[in-house]
């Protein structure tokens, strides 16, 4: 309560200067002129100084009563519902890979069918993968109300030294440049490597002059 009427006092001060009472704070603080000219208004301002240390203090005590406790609450209650949801997603994910992979194997038996169709009817190599694409595109996942399927090409890179670094005008094998000037520099130059040009180049710096 003392504090309470000190908060008033000095919000009665802001209000005996002429100022808007906006912020009870500001306002406070705006009472104490920045120049301090005279004792009185060096007594003023030591007043308002202490004030603005009690609020501090009122507010800090504050957010320890009321907001910590609220968020230790909310913590809790996040570690709860993380608790709660991580056997639904590990489960979930379980059991959509597990249906995936029904699909991939059905897919691939499309594909392996028309490849063999393909084959008995002397198809050229062409001609093969193209009815191994269509194989692929048109074989449908079994029908349940509420699942969607999404059709889509991705790859797996089964010999990596075998991807070419374009495709089609396309960067498919990015080359990685700064590998390739560290183990340029470490050997000094004494090294090649196909498609790479080693060139040594001098360049400019500066130092100070003063010392």
């Amino acid at each position: 309560m003392a504090k309470q009427n000190k908060f008033e006092t000095q919000i009665a001060l802001a209000e005996a200067a002429g100022k808007k009472i906006t912020s009870p704070a500001e306002n406070m603080i705006a009472t104490v002129p920045k120049t301090i000219t005279s004792v009185e208004q060096y007594s003023q301002a030591a007043r308002v100084f202490q004030s603005v240390k009690d609020l501090e203090k009122a507010l800090a005590a504050e957010y320890g009563e009321i907001i910590v406790p609220l968020r230790e609450g909310l913590d809790k209650l996040y570690a709860k519902h993380r608790e709660a949801r991580a056997p639904l997603e590990v489960g979930g994910a379980r059991i959509k890979l597990a249906m995936e992979k029904f699909d991939e194997k059905k897919t691939s038996q499309a594909v392996v069918r028309a490849e063999k169709a393909a084959d008995k009817r002397g198809a050229s190599a062409e001609e093969k993968r193209d009815a191994s694409v269509r194989a692929a595109a048109t074989s449908h996942a079994p029908t349940v109300a509420g699942i969607t399927t999404i059709s889509k090409w991705d790859y797996e890179v089964t010999d990596l030294e075998a991807v070419p670094a374009y495709v089609n005008g396309v960067e498919i094998r990015a080359i990685k440049k700064a590998s390739i000037q560290k183990l340029i520099r470490a050997v000094e130059g004494k090294i090649e490597i196909p498609g790479v040009k080693n060139v040594f180049r001098k360049v400019k710096g500066a130092r100070s002059l003063c010392k």
